[in-house]
């Protein structure tokens, strides 16, 4: 046993003896020294939303808590880094208890010092904790403001508590996740990033301003994106409906035009991103042929038509800066019977039956094989003889055409009209021989004369220039002859009293056997034009530009030296042929080819056109431009 512990025995020992043997106790209260440190109880971690309790209190050097009647000297208020509510934020040195409680509540998830400060703003003391984000409760949903239909766009996903934090620790699966009441669709797989960001790409499939509806079937959150404009994807398609399959000659026809993307869409931007479409069939003329792009409203054009040429047309729609296209197709019928075309011999023998050839038509040249029923034709002469028959049955018409012989028996030149009567009422029908045309006729006869004696002569001054060139010895210059030019006679004002002319129909030349003026055999070089053929008829024209693929083109017509011309300007088109060219004799005169103004390769070629009356369509067909003239 040590000195020590001995000596503490004896110690206990006495002390022992003595309590025992003294019989009177003082009790003794020890105070606390003077005031040397704050001591605060402050947690750790706190989630956020949760109010909890900051505890300070006064101690000794020892430790001790400071007395009940012992006050701090300064009022203590507590503040925070962030926003935060603390109740009370001041307690006056009345309020100690000993020592001061605090309450303090913070909904934002991050670091959170606590400040002590005295009255005079001193710190005294400060403790830092950390807020944590509470349970996940929904997704937020976050897209870029704009997207087109078919892109593919990422779409940012976070899951947050009740107060808005990040709720780190969510991780979605691509199973899981439904879009739900959206035009989008998932098109690949979830990705992670810092932050608690999960992307996610997507696929609209319809356009307009629409919010995404998000689900995570698994983890029961939802969410919602701001709405976000969705484009038209860009043009794929048209779609065209018409009101009727069938429609009458120089009616108009109802035709709606939309614009679709290649999901079905309407591209309702049209008439900003696009320049309209043409309107064009290879066997009749539209009006109009060029809808522009603001007659489309959210993608729609609504328009009328008007298709004068009867029979079964498919009409193409095309994009004027693409190839997107579409077609309809139509049964246009004639209308009613407005003309009555006659045609008779040149002469006949009085007394003796001659065959005359009458044709009902619509006020367009439409051949239209329904006379009015309980009608008849009543042919008129010019003359002081009588016309037999003078009435013609609707029976006697077989496909609109009916051919009869008549007999007439004075020795005379008259002119013979035609009249649809019927239900006590005359109907005249004028009938192309009459004035009007007789002078029409004559004056394109003379302007045919004309031309074919151009034709001879800059033919012979051709053959007079080559002998001229070839030859080494000095020789005479053999003149042009001078072919005399018949003038175009005037219109009468008075009808004159004469047979018309027959009209003799000129063999048509097939496309099997064409009669080219112009056909230059060379090997073909893209961007040249090297070759126009004209092959017509006494009723329309074909011209056939050999363009090798190069088929931008723009069609516009003009008068010339009082002459009709068709231009065609190629913009980027070479050429290699002569600057004039000669024609038909019926339909085409003169054409002539020339540099286009303002640009460096491009060239017009001009068409003369002898009818006063014409319709014209132009088309690609294979390596060419086809211009197709007919008579009206």
């Amino acid at each position: 046993m040590s000195f020590r512990r001995a000596g503490c025995l004896a110690v206990l020992a006495l002390i022992s003896v003595l309590s025992f043997t003294v019989n009177t106790a003082q009790s003794i209260t020890i105070k606390p020294a003077a005031f040397d440190h704050i001591v605060a109880s402050v947690p750790e971690e706190v989630m956020a939303g949760v109010e909890f309790e900051v505890a300070v209190t006064f101690v000794d050097r020892y430790g001790n808590l400071m007395a009940e009647n012992w006050k701090p000297d300064t009022s203590l208020a507590l503040s925070v880094s962030q926003a935060a509510s603390v109740q009370p934020s001041i307690l006056t040195p009345e309020n100690y208890v000993p020592g001061f409680q605090y309450s303090v509540r913070t909904e934002k998830m991050g670091e959170l010092t606590l400040f002590l400060r005295d009255d005079k703003g001193k710190i005294l003391d400060q403790w830092n904790l950390t807020i944590k984000s509470g349970r996940p409760v929904e997704l937020r949903v976050d897209l870029p403001p704009r997207a087109e239909v078919g892109e593919t766009v990422t779409m940012s996903i976070q899951a947050v508590d009740a107060h808005g934090n990040i709720a780190y620790g969510y991780l979605p699966q691509a199973q899981s996740i439904s879009l739900e009441d959206s035009a989008a669709s998932v098109v690949g797989e979830i990705s992670s990033r810092a932050g608690g960001v999960y992307d996610l790409p997507i696929r609209f499939r319809a356009h307009g301003e629409q919010s995404v509806n998000l689900r995570d079937k698994k983890r029961g959150l939802s969410g919602s994106s701001a709405a976000v404009k969705v484009l038209p994807a860009p043009l794929g398609s048209f779609d065209v409906k018409i009101a009727s399959g069938q429609s009458v000659a120089g009616r108009e026809l109802a035709l709606t035009i939309r614009a679709l993307d290649s999901y079905g869409n309407l591209v309702t931007d049209y008439g900003s991103r696009y320049k309209g479409v043409r309107l064009y069939s290879r066997d009749a003329q539209t009006a109009p042929d060029l809808i522009p792009p603001s007659a489309f409203s959210d993608g729609v054009a609504r328009v009328g038509i008007v298709m004068r040429s009867a029979g079964e047309h498919t009409v193409k729609i095309s994009e004027l800066q693409s190839n997107i296209s579409g077609d309809f197709s139509v049964l246009i019928v004639p209308g009613e019977v407005k003309n009555l075309r006659i045609h008779t011999p040149d002469s006949a023998t009085a007394g003796e039956p001659f065959e005359v050839t009458i044709t009902s038509e619509d006020e367009f040249g439409n051949r239209n094989p329904s006379i009015p029923s309980g009608s008849i034709v009543r042919l008129n002469s010019t003359g002081t003889g009588i016309l037999t028959p003078g009435v013609i049955n609707p029976s006697a018409f077989k496909d609109g055409v009916a051919k009869l012989k008549v007999s007439y028996e004075k020795a005379e030149s008259f002119e013979i009209t035609a009249s649809l009567e019927g239900s006590g009422k005359t109907m005249p029908v004028a009938s192309p021989v009459d004035k009007e045309e007789q002078a029409r006729m004559s004056a394109q006869k003379a302007r045919e004369e004309a031309m074919r004696a151009r034709r001879e002569t800059r033919l012979m001054e051709k053959r007079v220039s080559e002998q001229t060139s070839q030859s080494s010895r000095p020789q005479t210059q053999v003149p042009a002859p001078v072919v005399k030019k018949t003038p175009a006679p005037k219109p009468a004002s008075a009808p004159v009293k004469r047979k018309p002319p027959v009209k003799k129909e000129a063999p048509v030349k097939t496309p099997e056997s064409p009669s080219p003026v112009v056909d230059n055999k060379r090997p073909l070089r893209p961007g040249i034009l090297d070759r126009i053929a004209v092959v017509e008829d006494v009723s329309k024209a074909l011209i056939t530009f050999s363009t090798n693929g190069m088929t931008d083109y723009n069609v516009t017509t003009s008068a010339k030296l009082s002459r009709k011309w068709i231009d065609i300007e190629f913009p980027d088109m070479a050429v290699d042929l002569p600057d004039r060219i000669g024609g038909g004799e019926k339909i085409v005169g003169e054409i002539y080819v020339e540099p286009l103004a303002g640009t460096s390769r491009g060239v017009r070629v001009s068409i003369e056109i002898l009818p006063t009356r014409i319709g014209y369509d132009v088309y690609q067909e294979g390596q060419s431009v086809v211009l197709k003239v007919s008579k009206q």
